[in-house]
């Protein structure tokens, strides 16, 4: 979704940079989630509170991603004036 969504949220003149931020975000969470459910694990949880966790998160993904659906779906890729 993000290579896919992104873009488009960016005008033409920062869309890399903007693409590889959000891409470097997302790094940063795939690198501490494994840390924060072994730290939920080890404090006793078990794998139902693992679950119990996460899905605040994922709602809120969730969520977000069909607002920019929405947003994105009728828009036209923003262009640079010297592409016109």
């Amino acid at each position: 979704m993000l290579y896919s969504l992104a873009p488009s949220l960016y005008p033409a003149q920062i869309r890399a940079t903007g693409v590889g931020a959000a891409v470097a975000f997302g790094r940063l969470g795939a690198m501490a989630g494994p840390f924060v459910a072994g730290q939920i694990l080890a404090a006793g949880a078990g794998v139902g509170g693992l679950v119990m966790a996460a899905a605040p998160g994922l709602v809120v993904a969730s969520l977000i991603t069909l607002g920019l659906l929405n947003r994105t779906a009728a828009a036209p890729l923003p262009t640079t004036d010297s592409a016109r």
